[in-house]
């Protein structure tokens, strides 16, 4: 399951965060322990009210936070901790992008402040420039504008060599 990027600036970052602390643990709710036995899933820290057996591990999924069964007696059930609380999440174990992948080739797009991806990160639509000096794109088509020695150049692998008339 994919979600989102984890890496959000201000408020709304801190309730993704939150949502996907929350996902990661339902998700890991449904999965078993070594032992077999169900995650047990809750809002809060466990409580010696919480039906457990020893060795199964309850949840939070709210924060994340894991607790394990370490005794059952008569007065309730006994948890040790095992993670601490707000403990970080990585883009993997939620199932989204990495902040370092975002932007560059390879990776994901990003979004502008008007929720489009910037052009910079778009492939080149125009399959050709015009002008009197060649294109920093080497992959592109040269219509060269200079006089008399311009025309429709392309790139060789090498330098930009004129397409025969014969071709054009």
């Amino acid at each position: 399951m994919a979600l989102g990027s984890v890496n959000a600036p201000g408020a709304e970052g801190f309730e993704l965060r939150q949502n996907e602390a929350a996902m990661r643990a339902r998700v890991e709710s449904l999965e078993k322990t070594l032992s077999g036995m169900e995650k047990i899933p809750g809002s809060n820290p466990p409580t010696p009210q919480v039906t457990a057996q020893v060795g199964q591990i309850y949840i939070n999924i709210v924060t994340g936070e894991q607790w394990k069964c370490v005794d059952v007696s008569d007065s309730g059930s006994a948890w040790e901790q095992l993670t601490g609380s707000g403990t970080a999440l990585s883009a993997g174990d939620v199932g989204a992008v990495d902040s370092e992948e975002k932007g560059k080739p390879g990776g994901v797009a990003t979004l502008d402040n008007t929720g489009k991806v910037p052009e910079t990160q778009l492939p080149s639509l125009c399959p050709f420039a015009a002008g009197t000096s060649a294109p920093a794109d080497t992959k592109k088509l040269w219509i060269d504008t200079t006089p008399v020695t311009g025309g429709l150049k392309y790139w060789n692998g090498s330098a930009w060599t004129t397409v025969p008339v014969g071709y054009t």
